[in-house]
């Protein structure tokens, strides 16, 4: 077969493997010419749709083969993105319809696995994500898409983890074992894992967009009705990728404005005609996936020094360098490298933001993304130079959003979003700022009073915006403002704001307000309710995923602590072992994840030597003791920002688990108060460290005159802590009656 030129490259190229994939594709792109060679392989050509050039073509079953096909694409046509386009079994029969979308914000290589007798099976394929961008215009697509299908109903949309094995799974005890495995899985498919390999290492971005045609087994049973639903699952695929291609894919990777305000944070910059910032942009998203934890900040570091050597003056330029900066907070290891990070990713946002030649849209992009970096900033330092800082960073903030909300009065007939939206992000400023305050003087009758101001006028301008605009941005809000000026999780505003959450996460909100509910589930000592929260959040950023698995994690612990079902509690801690394992190994952790991981590795019954073994990853160095790393927690907690302390060390709660885990399952008290002193050490006005400590004294080595001695300690200390002391009274009833009986009363379960 010659080689054709007519066909010389295409923006995207589509893959199908079955008739009735090839047939849906070509009759929603309304193709009616012949195929074409290109290369060893011939293409149908759709044709230029939403501005970008759109290839079809064909492989075979099999994930061999479409590594093949994606190859000669990748040689011959050099796209832009890779598509593949089909049906797919389903992984909950129970909830989903046949002809539901399947969207993989992970795709997984579950063809790599081990398989064993004891453990089952135990994954070792890749798990490589989409880009965010595509993914989010995926998403946009689908809110605007208008087909019903054959039923009357729009096909709904899953996203998840997909998993991808060449081998035809037709069997219900197989698929079982899958999901076993990865209990969070949308489904599977045969081809992804050969597309998605060949893409990663060229380097091209690739999409997969399937809809299910079956669950996995009896696939040929009557009643299945096979052949309609596979008709029925690829034509609805095919319908919402032309209308995605059309819509929203096609205009942004072609530079073009899509039909929404922002399309991500890679798209944007496209919409710029600077070759040399959108290069680094791109080398910041592969590098994102593929390099590890030292050789990211490397990248970053590098990327960073190149945006300031270009001089430019485009706001791509300006906004891309605040991005980097941005992005390295999250790769800090210590605070004195979290500190820094974040000073400049401050300054590179108040230069962005004065960019004479800035649009509307992007002066609002600017203005939301720097009150938020602000308050982040506000709550991720400790010293007191970072909080005058940061303070310093809310009212300058919280000034420009007052100036625009003055240039921005309601009218009627107007868009009142954008107003809502500001006045939600001064609430912000003002709750931050209030948080920050009482850090500073907790005792200061003039900062008490400015406190409960900002508290006062945060909880006013969220509530203003939940008037103008009752979404669930607004909502969040106001519920974040009803809980910080309430007393305590039982108040009347506590219970009002935690109504407001959980009615917006029924009606379908998004991953960052549901890892909220399930924050405040966990606060309240609700673990099941946040396990359970937890499990339905399907999050298309895979690094805020596994951030906020603690809160799951931590919920399983807490289960443990409540004597709930042993064998549940600990297929809990199974599930969620690998995440928290995932967090190390891309090295995004800190001291509060690996003491997760020993805790849930002794839940799941791993030794204790073996259990506490990451422990030794908390020190800067195989010869560091104990001793000095508390001095320099403590010297953290003071201020000074030094030292080579990883980050989570400096919180005093960290410490005392580690003596609640020796106290618990190691059965070694001495060891336990050891790490509650260091506790006290680090956070010498909490009153929990020295109940806890009281407690192990107690139970642990009978020495009922130190327990006294803690515990009365302890409650001296209430007017810094009454929240905790109202949900501990009856542990501590229990230990002042253990005390004054000489340790005849037993207590229950060691400390949380």
């Amino acid at each position: 077969m010659s080689s054709s030129t007519t066909l010389e490259s295409a923006d995207i190229v589509i893959f199908t493997v079955n008739e009735h994939e090839t047939k849906a594709v070509n009759e929603a792109f309304q193709q009616s010419q012949p195929a074409r060679p290109i290369g060893m392989r011939s293409y149908w050509d759709l044709g230029v749709i939403g501005g970008a050039k759109v290839l079809h073509g064909i492989t075979q079953m099999g994930d061999q083969a479409t590594l093949a096909a994606a190859h000669s694409a990748i040689q011959n046509l050099s796209p832009k993105i890779l598509l593949c386009v089909g049906i797919a079994w389903g992984a909950k029969p129970s909830k989903w319809k046949i002809g539901d979308l399947l969207l993989p914000t992970l795709l997984h290589d579950w063809a790599h696995r081990k398989e064993s007798y004891t453990d089952g099976a135990i994954p070792r394929g890749f798990t490589i994500p989409p880009r965010d961008d595509l993914l989010q215009i995926t998403r946009t697509a689908y809110v605007d898409w208008p087909l019903t299908d054959l039923h009357g109903r729009k096909p709904e949309m899953h996203d998840g983890l997909l998993l991808s094995n060449p081998i035809l799974l037709d069997d219900e005890v197989e698929r079982q074992k899958a999901l076993d495995a990865h209990p969070e899985a949308i489904g599977g498919e045969m081809e992804g894992r050969g597309l998605v390999w060949e893409a990663s290492q060229a380097k091209v971005d690739w999409l997969i967009i399937k809809a299910i045609c079956d669950w996995g087994a009896k696939k040929n049973d009557p009643a299945a009705n096979k052949e309609a639903s596979q008709i029925l699952a690829a034509g609805n695929t095919a319908n919402f990728v032309h209308h995605l291609i059309t819509h929203q894919l096609g205009p942004a990777i072609m530079g073009h404005r899509p039909d929404v305000a922002s399309v991500g944070n890679s798209f944007s910059l496209a919409l710029d005609e600077d070759a040399e910032i959108q290069a680094i942009a791109e080398s910041l998203a592969i590098n994102r996936l593929v390099l590890s934890g030292s050789e990211r900040r490397k990248a970053l570091k590098l990327a960073v020094a190149k945006v300031v050597a270009l001089a430019k003056d485009s706001f791509s330029a300006k906004e891309i360098e605040a991005r980097i900066w941005h992005q390295l907070t999250y790769e800090a290891r210590n605070l004195g490298e979290l500190e820094d990070a974040w000073v400049n990713t401050i300054r590179a946002s108040e230069r962005l933001i004065e960019h004479p030649a800035m649009t509307v849209e992007q002066e609002s992009r600017c203005l939301g993304r720097l009150t938020e970096w602000s308050i982040d900033f506000a709550q991720s330092l400790m010293s007191r130079t970072s909080v005058d800082s940061s303070l310093k960073q809310l009212n300058a903030a919280r000034k420009r959003i007052s100036k625009r909300l003055g240039l921005q009065p309601l009218e009627s007939g107007q868009d009142h979003r954008q107003v809502a939206l500001l006045f939600c992000l001064r609430a912000k400023c003002d709750r931050a700022a209030a948080s920050l305050l009482r850090r500073r003087g907790q005792r200061d009758p003039r900062v008490l009073a400015e406190v409960n101001r900002r508290k006062n006028d945060a909880l006013h301008d969220s509530s203003q915006a939940f008037g103008i605009v009752e979404d669930e941005r607004t909502t969040l809000e106001y519920a974040l403002c009803l809980f910080a000026q309430s007393g305590s999780p039982g108040s009347d505003l506590a219970k009002k704001a935690m109504v407001l959450l959980e009615d917006v996460v029924r009606k379908g909100a998004g991953a960052i307000t549901r890892y909220e509910l399930v924050r405040q589930y966990h606060l309240r000592f609700r673990f099941l309710d946040a396990i359970h929260c937890f499990e339905q959040i399907q999050d298309s950023t895979r690094t805020r995923f596994l951030f906020n698995a603690h809160y799951y994690a931590s919920s399983v612990i807490g289960l443990h602590y409540d004597k709930y079902d042993g064998e549940e509690t600990q297929r809990l801690a199974l599930v969620a072992l690998p995440w928290i394992d995932e967090l190390i190994a891309i090295d995004r952790h800190n001291a509060r994840d690996v003491v997760d991981l020993v805790y849930l590795r002794a839940i799941c019954g791993w030794p204790i030597a073996d259990s506490i073994a990451p422990l030794e990853a908390l020190k800067p160095s195989s010869a560091s003791s104990w001793n000095e790393i508390a001095n320099l927690a403590k010297s953290a907690s003071n201020g000074d920002l030094g030292g080579a302390l990883l980050l989570g060390l400096e919180d005093a709660v960290n410490w005392s688990r580690i003596g609640s885990f020796y106290l618990e399952f190691a059965k070694d008290a001495k060891k336990a108060i050891e790490f509650y002193e260091k506790a006290i050490m680090v956070a010498p006005l909490s009153p929990v460290f020295y109940f806890n400590k009281a407690e192990a004294l107690a139970y642990g080595l009978g020495d009922f005159e130190g327990a006294r001695s803690c515990l009365n300690y302890a409650k001296a200390l209430k007017p810094h802590s009454r929240a905790w002391f109202h949900a501990r009274a009856t542990k501590i009833k229990n230990l002042e009656a253990a005390i004054l009986a000489g340790g005849t009363i037993n207590a229950g379960s060691s400390p949380k």
